[in-house]
C-alpha cells in the first residue's frame, strides 16, 4: 500500500474526479485523438448530407415552380405538372428521412 501512496498524492483529479493519465505517469495512447478525428468525420458527413438535401430541395422547388408556370401558360385546362411534383416529391421526402431521421443508424 505504501508504493501507491506517492502516485495517488501526485494525481490531480480532472473535472470528472479522475486522475489523468499524465498525472500518474502514463503516456498518451492517442485514443482521444482518434475519437476526435472520427467524431469530426461523422460531423462533416452529416453537414455534407444536410447541404445535399437542401440543394435537392431547392432544385425541386425551382424546377416544379417552373413546370407549374409552363403548365399554366400552355395548357391550363389539364394540370400535368402534378406528376413530376408527386414523383419527385416522394424522392425528396425519402431523402429527408435518410438525412434527418436515419442518419445515426449504421
Amino acid at each position: 500500500m505504501r508504493a501507491l501512496t506517492p502516485i495517488i498524492a501526485m494525481a490531480t483529479p480532472d473535472r470528472a474526479g479522475m486522475a489523468t493519465a499524465r498525472d500518474v505517469g502514463m503516456r498518451h495512447s492517442g485514443v482521444g485523438i482518434m475519437d476526435r478525428q472520427e467524431a469530426y468525420e461523422r460531423a462533416k458527413h452529416r453537414v455534407e448530407a444536410k447541404i445535399g438535401f437542401y440543394v435537392h430541395l431547392s432544385v425541386f422547388l425551382g424546377v416544379n415552380i417552373l413546370l407549374a408556370l409552363i403548365n399554366y401558360m400552355t395548357s391550363p385546362d389539364y394540370w400535368w405538372a402534378k406528376w413530376p411534383l408527386i414523383g419527385w416529391g416522394f424522392a425528396v421526402i425519402v431523402h429527408a428521412f435518410f438525412v434527418f431521421v436515419f442518419s445515426g443508424i449504421k
